[in-house]
């Protein structure tokens, strides 16, 4: 088996795939209803799960609370922290670098969902 990556579940197909082509600076392919983002690595879909086709997909965590955290490794968090902000994006930790070696920034998807922006911090 191959690990594919993570598939976000969303009314917002169209605004959630504008936004991740902007963060990720890719194209995607879909439509209202799927939505496939082209990265480098592992794919990130987008599906709406009342889009009204038969499916098994829920949106709600039995106690309403966030599930996972997207992890995007870039080359140089400080640089995308500049480049998020100036389209306007809600930064909600600006960079800092932890004990563990590596440098992060937090933000949220259009739906909420917490996205982690990191790379290795320079010594």
């Amino acid at each position: 088996m191959q690990f594919m990556g993570p598939c976000l579940l969303s009314s917002q197909v169209r605004k959630m795939t504008e936004f991740y082509t902007m963060l990720l600076q890719t194209t995607a392919e879909g439509d209202d209803v799927h939505a496939a983002i082209n990265t480098h690595s592992a794919a990130l879909s987008i599906y709406n799960p009342n889009s009204g086709e038969p499916n098994q997909w829920s949106t709600e965590g039995s106690d309403g609370r966030r599930k996972f955290t997207l992890g995007i490794r870039c080359d140089d968090v400080d640089a995308e922290y500049q480049r998020l902000t100036a389209l306007g994006v809600e930064v909600l930790a600006p960079p800092e670098t932890h004990p563990w070696g590596w440098r992060s920034m937090s933000l949220l998807d259009p739906d909420g969902n917490m996205i982690d922006v990191a790379c290795p911090a320079m010594v």
